[in-house]
Formats: structure tokens, sequence, C-alpha cells
């Protein structure tokens, strides 16, 4: 068990009832505020990598939402090269049938999942930038023709630091956020200066570490996802669990791994 410092006792969740599991146990599936999932119809998601189980799963609870994504990282290349290398390797006795039916599997499944009349899939990636294909997450709000509250995810890898002062100017459009922080230790006053930011507005309901990495010198893993929760709804002042993980929610990224264990004091 890694004791957090107590300098960091601003990170312990409130209590909320309503949390559930989204996605697959592992890698790409996340704890939320479940009444947020049913009551809002549009997710965006920053980040997809080769797992869209979160999204997936929204879309089967909620019968109404729609699917907002933007990654370049991703395309059909992404599974189509892998699987003529399994063929070709199939071809010279390297690989059996099931490796070919595996990798023809995934890429049958991305394009079902891509060409879903609520999906919109877009190769743009998050930034300020517009001669570098970037599209900022207010053109993206503004470019949603909804007045309604959203849930927005992202895992991109690092960037999501600089997109803390826009997620805070948008935040009455933003119901459930969920945000894997990257590289917490080197980005240590960053981090605390994001969190303390955000919790202006949010509440955070929810802790992960990511046991693709380690743990920082503070106690907090080095990539932690976090789920925050509007402070329009009304949560107890009482904080939460200071255990993590939650048995029965909370799952290994890594399956092959040892989840990482983490307290506050």
């Amino acid at each position: 068990m890694n004791i957090i410092s107590k300098k960091y006792n601003f990170l312990k969740p409130h209590v909320c009832k309503n949390l559930k599991r989204i996605g697959r146990n592992q890698d790409g599936g996340y704890v939320v505020n479940i009444e947020s999932i049913l009551n809002n119809k549009i997710l965006v998601s920053f980040g997809l990598g080769l797992d869209w189980s979160f999204e997936l799963e929204f879309l089967r609870i909620n019968k109404l939402g729609k699917v907002y994504i933007f990654d370049n990282s991703i395309n059909i290349f992404t599974f189509f090269l892998p699987f003529l290398k399994c063929l070709k390797r199939f071809l010279t006795f390297r690989k059996n049938l099931n490796d070919i039916k595996n990798r023809a599997s995934d890429m049958f499944e991305y394009l079902s999942f891509i060409s879903k009349k609520n999906v919109f899939f877009s190769k743009k990636t998050i930034g300020l930038n517009s001669e570098k294909n970037e599209i900022s997450l207010k053109n993206v709000l503004d470019n949603i023709k909804s007045e309604q509250k959203l849930i927005l995810k992202i895992d991109i890898e690092g960037t999501e630091y600089d997109l803390i002062e826009e997620i805070l100017q948008s935040s009455s459009r933003l119901d459930l956020l969920i945000i894997e922080f990257h590289n917490t230790d080197l980005n240590e006053s960053n981090f605390t200066k994001s969190i303390n930011s955000l919790q202006k507005f949010f509440n955070i309901i929810h802790l992960h570490g990511n046991n693709h990495c380690g743990v920082g010198r503070s106690g907090i893993p080095e990539a932690i996802e976090i789920t925050f929760l509007n402070k329009i709804h009304d949560l107890p002042q009482n904080m939460g669990k200071a255990n993590y993980p939650l048995k029965d929610l909370d799952f290994p990224n890594n399956p092959n791994t040892k989840d990482i264990f983490f307290g506050f004091n």
C-alpha cells in the first residue's frame, strides 16, 4: 500500500452512491456516476486508442446517446496492417487460423463501431493550432448543437494539462469529466494546480491508478484516472473511502500485473 502525502488530501473523493464501471474490466473502462450516463445524451471522447468499450457501453445504456470522438492516432490501417502481416505469417506457417480470425475480428469491430449512425469520428487532434489539424475544446462544443450538459472523457497521453483552462471556461456544459493525468511526478506543480482549479466547479468522485506506470515520490500513481462530477450535484461533504482500488469497481489496466494500491493518511 502506497500512502500518499497529506498535502495531497485534496484528492480524496467525495461520497457518490451511484458509482458504476462502464467499459471493460481493464484498460479502457472507467468508474462513473451512472446517473450522468443515463441523463446525458452526449459523450465527447478525446483519445480512443485501441479500445472503445467505454463509448460502446455508453451507447448501450443511453439509447438516444451520441458519441463524438477525436483521435488522430487511429484509422483503418491501425488494424489492417497487423492483419496483413499476420496473414503473411500464416501463409508461411508462422501463425495459425485463430490468429487470423482475431486480427480480422479487431478490424471489423472497429469498422462496425465507427460506422454507427450515432458515432462521429474525427481525425483532428485537440489543441489550439488549426494549421496542425488541431481543434479546440471550445470549437468542439460550439459545433455540437445542444444546450444539454455532456460527458467529457480525456486520455491524450500528457496533453490534458493544456486543456484545463478551456475546461474551466466550459464547466457549465460539463456534467461528468473523466481525465487520465500522466507523469504526475514530473508535472507535480502543474498537476496540483490543475486539480485545484477543476475543484472550483467539480467534485472528485473516484480515483484509480494506471498500473502500466509506476508510483511517484509522493505516493501518487504516475498515471491516474480521475472522475469529476459537476458541483450542481449535491454530494455529502464527507470524503469517500481512503483506500484504493475499490473492490468490484476497479480492475488493473494491465490484467497481467498487480493493480496499484494506495491510500491517504
